[in-house]
């Protein structure tokens, strides 16, 4: 195949500028070897000629190229575009096999990470079980240490009384005024028990929390599918729903202010944007992704091929050389 500057000889995987190529070429340079320095508005005329001659030549050097080597990249083309028919079903097994691995995979790591939970929160339960044996322990002694104390005092309060027999009217007075302090202490005590008796309630509501959970861990752990594994979690999710609400009414001082609010810890993502979608956002990073594809990794879940970006800047349009 020829062009007017340039010959391809497929065969023998070679090229070979024309007669008309190099005639160009050189009268372009015989041209520009004639200016030796621009001192004058002829000397300018003449080397803007010559640098025209040398963009003519350049011009057509460049589309001769570019007209000899368009049937090849046509055929690289073809090529490539034979190649990805061919594999195309392949691929498309591939890809599915890697989603079965992939779901598989996620699948276990879900029932190891339920399986160490269940594990974290029978340690919690065993530890807490310790404590409260300690607190149990501590409360009945100083439950017995305050009945003394009480019986102490009212043997004392007695034996003032037996003192102060003699004189009724003073008798009376400090009667009257401990009958107030007992009153006070009444009113403390039956405060006191409403405050026990809400903090076990609490207390109660919370150790059916926790049972609700331990057993949803448990179940996680041993778990054969996902419908399986989202099941366990709606239905503790619906227990914990009907557990009555935990209320509490703490001591406030003069002047404080307490509102109530949610502690949140996400202990797995996947299984939040499954049941509620609404409470995760998820964007790509593109940025991070290129990173680590230029650093010679592979990303999971993405699709990425390299590919050449390139612009031109168009230049002025130049007659054609006759030849």
């Amino acid at each position: 195949m020829s062009t007017a500057l340039i010959t391809r000889d497929d065969a023998a995987l070679s090229i070979a500028f024309t007669e008309t190529a190099v005639a160009l070429k050189n009268e372009a340079l015989q041209k520009a070897a004639l200016i030796g320095q621009v001192s004058n508005a002829d000397e300018q005329a003449a080397a803007v000629e010559a640098q025209q001659a040398i963009a003519q030549t350049l011009t057509q050097v460049e589309k001769a190229r570019k007209a000899c080597k368009e049937p090849v990249i046509e055929f690289g083309r073809a090529i490539d575009d034979a190649a990805r028919a061919f594999v195309g079903d392949v691929k498309e097994e591939q890809l599915r096999l890697m989603r079965l691995v992939g779901d598989f995979q996620q699948l276990q790591q879900a029932k190891a990470a339920a399986a160490e939970r269940a594990r974290k929160l029978e340690e919690e339960r065993i530890e807490r079980e310790k404590q409260e044996a300690i607190l149990k322990a501590a409360r009945e002694a100083a439950e017995r240490q305050r009945v003394l104390d009480e019986a102490v005092a009212a043997a004392r309060r007695a034996e003032q009384d037996r003192q102060r027999a003699a004189d009724a009217a003073a008798a009376a007075a400090r009667q009257a005024e401990m009958d107030a302090k007992n009153m006070e202490r009444r009113k403390e005590l039956e405060a006191k028990r409403k405050e026990l008796e809400a903090q076990a309630k609490r207390d109660r509501i919370e150790a059916e929390r926790r049972r609700i959970e331990l057993e949803e861990a448990q179940a996680k752990a041993v778990a054969q599918s996902h419908a399986e594994f989202d099941a366990i979690a709606e239905k503790a999710d619906q227990q914990s729903k009907d557990l009555p609400p935990i209320t509490f009414t703490p001591a406030r001082a003069e002047g404080q202010r307490v509102t109530n609010d949610w502690e949140i810890i996400v202990s797995d993502i996947h299984l939040l944007y499954r049941h509620h979608p609404n409470c995760v956002a998820l964007e790509p990073r593109l940025t991070e992704i290129k990173n680590i594809l230029k650093s010679g990794g592979k990303v999971q879940g993405v699709i990425a091929k390299p590919v050449v970006k390139a612009g031109v800047t168009p230049g002025r349009a130049r007659p054609a050389i006759e030849v």
